[in-house]
């Protein structure tokens, strides 16, 4: 009797949001049942990996983590999508959580070229995704993880059958600096040496000194004081902010022509989920992706923060419900009302749909 078949029978005895609302402990529990392991990426850097294989299923998601995450971050969404029945694989992106570093500060978020993070991902799929049983494979990701994922689908059309982006890092904010004046100010920095140097205004970063509030980029108290708790026990895990390079491959990899050109190329059916209250992430670059992609739908979440999916329990509750449905319905796409065409060929022609979830529910006791 496989570890998934006792997962859902436990989830039948009870109504289904207990699942998205799961005690830390049994989420953390799940965890470290994956299987641990390393590949050599990209530049000879080390890259960490789990996975938390379910019995009997043929179905697998991949999730990527974003800017200065781990896989061990989306302990609460791993364990809530095996419990739906997938198996789950994940990684550590290169110079965060448990994989290697490139620069002497391991708190700085650095790469020498956005693309390693593809190559990267890449390897991961042809080593350990594509080794195991299951043949039906979706993609999860969020933040930046989303660019890296939509340039690997843009790469590798039909390897993943669909994909959910949540809050994919397709234009940065860049504050009170207008973008091309961030951006200059990275490449001379870069220029001049400074490439693997905090960008301006980042630093080393202690979670003993985590406030929640509204610069959190969750609006759930109860997971946000989890999180911070997990790196303090855990300080190999606690990240301080982006090099002046990751700055720039960022801008360079966001520009309006770059996010076009890839969404053109982009041939699998998505769903992106956009927050209303992102303080990392604009939201244009999204607009503009899921607009021009050939079959995307946008889920605009009105009163979450840029973590979705450690939103409170209402809002990512919706949204694992929706990525679990989107990648186990059949493969033609559903139409919308009224219509016989499927969504792919409505969004070509008349703009992509956009569905604006409002739930404002705090039911996390926030």
């Amino acid at each position: 009797m496989g570890l998934g078949f006792l997962l859902r029978l436990l989830l039948a005895s009870v109504s289904v949001y207990p699942v998205f609302a799961s005690p830390p402990d049994d989420a953390l529990a799940y965890f470290e049942t994956g299987q641990v392991g390393r590949f050599i990426g990209a530049r000879n850097v080390a890259i960490q990996y789990r996975v938390f294989v379910n019995h009997p299923t043929d179905q697998a998601i991949v999730i990527l983590p974003g800017y200065a995450e781990n896989a061990q971050k989306h302990y609460e969404l791993i364990y809530d999508f095996a419990v739906l029945g997938f198996s789950v694989y994940t990684l550590d992106h290169r110079g965060m959580g448990a994989s290697g570093r490139e620069v002497q500060n391991k708190q700085v978020v650095h790469v020498e070229s956005f693309d390693d993070y593809v190559g990267d991902l890449e390897i991961f799929f042809k080593q350990v995704v594509d080794k195991g049983a299951e043949s039906q494979r979706f993609l999860f990701t969020h933040s930046a993880g989303g660019l890296i994922g939509a340039k690997f689908l843009a790469k590798f059309p039909g390897v993943f059958r669909r994909a959910v982006l949540s809050a994919p890092l397709l234009q940065l904010n860049t504050g009170y600096y207008p973008r091309f004046i961030a951006g200059g100010l990275a490449f001379a920095l870069d220029s001049v040496g400074r490439s693997e140097s905090y960008a301006p205004g980042f630093s080393d970063y202690d979670p003993k000194n985590a406030r929640w509030g509204k610069d959190a980029f969750t609006t759930s108290k109860k997971r946000f004081d989890a999180y911070t708790l997990l790196l303090q026990q855990n300080p190999s895990l606690v990240m301080g902010g982006p090099s002046v390079r990751w700055i720039s491959e960022i801008l360079g990899e966001t520009t309006k022509a770059k996010i076009t050109s890839l969404a053109k190329r982009v041939q699998t059916p998505m769903l992106v989920y956009q927050a209303g209250e992102d303080a990392l992430v604009l939201p244009g670059g999204q607009d503009l992706f899921c607009k021009t992609a050939r079959s995307c739908r946008l889920i605009r979440y009105t009163k979450a923060r840029h973590e979705i999916y450690r939103e409170v329990d209402g809002i990512r509750s919706d949204a694992i419900t929706r990525a679990a449905d989107f990648f186990q319905k059949p493969e033609v796409l559903p139409s919308l009302p009224g219509s016989s065409e499927p969504i792919g060929r409505i969004f070509s022609k008349s703009g992509f749909l956009v569905e604006r979830i409002g739930i404002t529910l705090a039911d996390d006791g926030t």
